[in-house]
C-alpha cells in the first residue's frame, strides 16, 4: 500500500508536519520490505546453494564451525541481513503507532463526527 499524497494535500495547510510524518513512514516501510527483499534473494542465490553444496541442509551444527565452513561473507552476510531486517521492522512497529495515533487525532478535527477505524497493535 502506498499514500496517494496528491490526494493528501488538503491537510499541507493545516497538518504539513503529518504528511511529512506520512512520506517518511513510507519510506520507513519500504525500507524494511527491500531488507526483506534482499536478505532474502541472497539467502536463495548464495546461502542456500552453499548449504546443499557443502550438505549442511538441516544438520545441526555448532556456530562457530556453521561461521568456519560457510566463510565470513556467507556467514557475517546472513547475519547481518537478519539484523537490518530486525532494525527496520522495530523500527517500523513502533513509529506506525505513532503515525497511527496523530493521523486519527488530525482526522478527528478535519472530519468531526466521522467514524474511523480502530486499531491497536499487539501486544
Amino acid at each position: 500500500m502506498k499514500y496517494n499524497y496528491d490526494e493528501l494535500g488538503f491537510l499541507l495547510e493545516e497538518y504539513p508536519q503529518l504528511v511529512m510524518n506520512l512520506v517518511i513512514e513510507q519510506e520507513r516501510f519500504e525500507q524494511a520490505f527491500k531488507s526483506i527483499e534482499l536478505r532474502n534473494e541472497f539467502y536463495v542465490n548464495e546461502v542456500q546453494p552453499a548449504l546443499s553444496r557443502l550438505n549442511l541442509n538441516g544438520k545441526s551444527i555448532v556456530i562457530t564451525d556453521f561461521a568456519n565452513v560457510l566463510g565470513e561473507r556467507l556467514f557475517e552476510g546472513s547475519i547481518g541481513s537478519a539484523k537490518t531486517i530486525y532494525f527496520h521492522l522495530g523500527e517500523a512497529d513502533k513509529s506506525i503507532v505513532e503515525i497511527y495515533d496523530e493521523l486519527i487525532a488530525a482526522s478527528r478535527k478535519v472530519f468531526p463526527g466521522e467514524k474511523f477505524i480502530k486499531w491497536k497493535p499487539e501486544t
